[in-house]
């Protein structure tokens, strides 16, 4: 019994090292065939400034902000969208341009549009979303006052 535990017992370790022998070679080989893809970039926001006056009873928003992104070449910001108070102002009164000499994009200075009505005065937690690169990015959190209207 004890010689034949002596030849047995090597051919059950032996067996044991090639499944996992087996198991390894199978994931690298997984790995070799999986795509190295460029790490994806990342995008920030500068954010400049707010500010929020009252014209013919509306509040009339501007916002100054710089989108930039941890990768060099092309970025598209085809979407910036801003939240506040749950509420999502329209995209398209967003004017986007491109900075030239730089990889990135600058929400224009002159960035106008009308808070939607129900907003109050005081300061609102505002969000801003960019659409970059076939996905979302944000949200860049800052803070809108906005004032009271005098009637």
């Amino acid at each position: 019994m004890l010689g034949l535990a002596f030849i047995v017992t090597p051919f059950i370790a032996f067996h044991k090292i090639r499944i996992q022998r087996d198991e390894l070679q199978a994931q690298l080989q997984k790995d070799k065939n999986t795509p190295k893809l460029p790490s994806p970039p990342e995008l920030y926001l500068e954010y400049t400034n707010s500010k929020v006056e009252i014209e013919n009873d509306a509040h009339i928003v501007t916002i100054s902000a710089w989108y930039h992104s941890t990768n060099i070449g092309n970025i598209r910001i085809p979407q910036v969208e801003l939240h506040l108070l749950g509420k999502t102002i329209p995209p398209l009164n967003w004017k986007i341009i491109e900075v030239g000499g730089q990889h990135g994009l600058s929400l224009s200075p002159d960035t106008k549009f009308e808070l939607p009505k129900g907003i109050s005065s005081g300061e609102h937690k505002a969000e801003l979303f960019a659409f970059a690169n076939e996905q979302w990015w944000g949200p860049y959190a800052f803070t809108i006052s906005v004032p009271e209207v005098k009637r």
